[in-house]
């Protein structure tokens, strides 16, 4: 008795120390999780703070720049922390910039415009600044041929950075103030950068002016219904007496012989009489075997000749 009695003392042992041991686990996941939570917002907070910090920097220098060119000393570039080169020139991505079709209406609702600073190599330099983005209808006259003026500060170009497959660059989207009544028109940006320095660049793009598909339907003139009308052809008839001639053949021309005149006569003397026999089908058969009998009479044979009937050769 005392065996078994330790046998289940020491199962109990087991599962015991098993459970406990499965507990102890679940609490260290939960330990490490409470942890790295709280590691996790307290980097949050650091991210945040250096952005705010950043964005205090980077307005600091950019009013010291701006003070001292006004005063008369040359600023550093901005982007010299950045860059080993200086931007030199202002440039239109112009696979990004033309009509800027945002619906499946006919017609652009604006245009989309692609800006890239470029250094002396003509590489890409990432470098913000005041922008402001004018379009003209040059088909217009004088004032009129303005059709919109656009300007963006220097934090709104800097928020409208991208970067893609096909390029990069400051890409801005710009809704008609004015609508254009041609397609060609002329696009000119003005690039300011924080210590002064001014770029320029004017290009030509091609939009879709809102409208003009359906103004160019309503030009276009209905459908006409075509009609085919089939009439006989005159040909010109040559007598019966005249020699008639191929086209292009030099072969003499035949005579055409005299018309047959195919049309039915409609005299009473003409006409043939009908005969209904309305006698019984035996009596007709009959009387068609009588007259075939009489036919077959009338013909003389050799041993039925006379006298009289012998043919004479003369």
């Amino acid at each position: 008795m005392f065996p078994r009695s330790r046998n289940w003392m020491s199962v109990c042992l087991v599962l015991s120390m098993s459970g406990c041991a499965s507990r102890g686990n679940v609490d260290l996941l939960e330990s490490e999780l409470r942890q790295n939570e709280s590691v996790r917002a307290e980097l949050e907070h650091q991210i945040s703070r250096l952005e705010t910090d950043l964005r205090v920097a980077r307005t600091d220098a950019d009013a010291l720049r701006s003070s001292l060119a006004k005063s008369g000393g040359r600023p550093p570039a901005a982007e010299d922390a950045n860059a080993l080169y200086r931007a030199v020139d202002l440039k239109f991505f112009t696979l990004m910039t033309g009509g800027w079709d945002r619906d499946a209406a006919p017609g652009d609702e604006g245009i989309m415009v692609a800006l890239t600073p470029v250094d002396e190599h003509g590489d890409l330099v990432k470098l913000p600044g005041d922008v402001e983005i004018e379009l003209f209808d040059m088909t217009r006259d004088g004032d009129d041929q303005r059709l919109g003026i656009w300007r963006l500060s220097a934090e709104e170009v800097r928020a409208s950075w991208y970067k893609g497959l096909i390029g990069s660059g400051f890409v801005v989207r710009l809704p008609w103030q004015r609508r254009p009544g041609s397609e060609k028109l002329t696009l000119h940006a003005r690039f300011k950068t924080a210590d002064d320095r001014r770029f320029d660049a004017t290009t030509q793009l091609t939009v879709t002016p809102p409208g003009a598909m359906l103004a160019e339907n309503a030009a276009e003139p209905p459908p006409s219904k075509y009609r085919i009308s089939a009439q006989p052809i005159s040909m010109p008839r040559a007598k019966s007496n005249e020699p008639v001639t191929a086209p292009g053949s030099d072969e003499p021309g035949k005579t055409l012989p005299a018309p047959i005149d195919l049309t039915p006569g409609w005299g009473d003397d003409d006409l043939d009489p009908i005969v209904v026999d309305n006698s019984p089908d035996g009596e007709s058969e009959e009387a068609d075997s009588d007259s075939a009998s009489e036919e077959d009479s009338a013909i003389l044979e050799s041993d039925s000749w006379t006298e009289e009937s012998i043919p004479v050769l003369r």
